[in-house]
């Protein structure tokens, strides 16, 4: 899956890893909203870099569909699951009324999810399984403001 469809530079090179500066998406990116705010929410992360990009050239970046997929999920859907699982344990708890223990144990469950959350991501930052990758070379001419053309 691309993380975007522009163009990111590589700004260092080291071990087979490349350092990319890119600007965050947001909702509101189509419209070009951004464009009239100044600091703009940029990003660094260092992606595998199997073409053998150098620093100022130009690449596409992308993370394999399954690991995206996984990581959409734990992101998303074990909250989820986490929320109705702990309304369901509400039935076999006995204290206040119906509603009251399913809204107490169903924040309890998505809170909880949420720890299996985080350690995902402990996990995910240590095994080095879940890095986008540098997919081809693009060349690109450059204007005089330094942005991207053609």
């Amino acid at each position: 899956m691309p993380i975007t469809d522009d163009p990111i530079r590589i700004i260092e090179v080291k071990d087979g890893k490349a350092l990319i500066r890119a600007p965050r998406l947001s909702m509101c990116a189509h419209c070009h909203a951004e464009d009239e705010i100044k600091n703009k929410s940029i990003f660094e992360t260092w992606i595998d870099n199997p073409v053998g990009a150098k620093p100022g050239d130009f690449v596409h970046v992308e993370m394999a569909p399954k690991k995206f997929l996984l990581g959409i999920f734990v992101l998303f859907g074990v909250p989820l699951i986490g929320l109705f699982l702990g309304i369901a344990a509400a039935s076999w708890v006995h204290f206040f009324n119906p509603l009251a223990r399913q809204i107490a144990l169903g924040f309890f469950g998505y809170a909880l999810s949420y720890i299996i959350v985080w350690r995902f991501d402990k996990y995910a930052l240590k095994s080095n399984k879940f890095i986008p990758a540098a997919i081809k070379k693009i060349r690109i001419k450059e204007d005089f403001l330094n942005k991207p053309v053609g």
